[in-house]
């Protein structure tokens, strides 16, 4: 199986998507709907800082195990990487 070449960003609960269209994710989901992020296959995923505040248990979870099973990273918005 090949390795993800896309990241997701992760939004707080109360952010609107169109605020992180200059984000260069490949999609961006919120931190509530955990369902969404079940099966998606991910390189890095990035957090706003909203996120990371309202964000639950469950959501660090799931990122953290698809960071050790891709090889890709969780991160803040800020630390943005190109390319690995």
């Amino acid at each position: 199986m090949s390795k993800p070449n896309w990241d997701l960003l992760i939004i707080g609960a109360d952010e609107d998507p169109k605020d992180f269209t200059w984000f260069p994710a490949d999609d961006v989901r919120d931190c509530k709907n955990l369902i969404v992020l079940e099966g998606l296959r991910y390189r890095n995923s990035y957090l706003t800082s909203r996120a990371i505040e309202t964000g639950s248990v469950g959501l660090f979870q799931h990122l953290y195990i698809n960071a050790r099973l891709t090889g890709g990273k969780v991160l803040h918005i800020s630390d943005y990487r190109e390319s690995e």
